[in-house]
């Protein structure tokens, strides 16, 4: 039975000499790679940049993924307090305890997250950096195009001027 296995799915047979057993017997082994098993060595995390530095959109990324690294915090502090038997606890407030306990451990969350080194945000950030674009602000370039719209807008108020008059325009807003 185990020579048609190995017929149909010879990559299962992986010879490797075993100390432990007599040296004319040999030790079937799945390879590591088959077995969805990867080397720490070969993970490579890539470096984030000062967060500080970073343009405004991608900043506002950052911003965001750590806010859901927070979630995730906050997440395991209340599976960690649901631990906790309140019932023995001498100072138990009640609801109103329950109510501020949460609030609290939502800011220790944030809190956390901000100044704890977790790879999270990090993480969630480098994938989905990609998909925003830099907006090159040219505070010159920004100004014309205000600018070009205010004298657009002028200049429909001057056209709109001649047609309609104050009058028409009281009893439209009174009816």
């Amino acid at each position: 039975m185990q020579n048609t296995i190995y017929k149909y799915f010879p990559f299962l047979k992986h010879n490797q000499y075993d100390s432990s057993l007599n040296k004319n017997k040999q030790k079937e082994i799945i390879p590591d790679k088959l077995q969805g098993r990867i080397s720490s060595s070969k993970i490579q995390l890539k470096a984030l940049e000062n967060p500080e530095k970073l343009p405004p959109e991608k900043k506002k990324l950052y911003e965001v993924s750590l806010e859901f690294q927070s979630l995730f915090i906050k997440m395991m502090l209340n599976s960690m307090r649901k631990t906790l038997n309140k019932e023995n606890d001498l100072l138990y407030g009640g609801r109103v305890q329950e109510i501020f306990e949460d609030m609290l451990y939502d800011e220790y969350a944030k809190i956390y997250s901000k100044n704890a080194d977790l790879p999270l945000a990090k993480e969630i950030y480098l994938q989905l950096e990609r998909f925003v674009e830099d907006k090159k602000e040219n505070p010159e370039q920004l100004i014309n195009e205000v600018k070009n719209k205010i004298i657009q807008q002028k200049e429909y108020i001057k056209q709109i001027e001649g047609i309609i008059s104050t009058d028409q325009i009281q009893n439209e807003w009174y009816r």
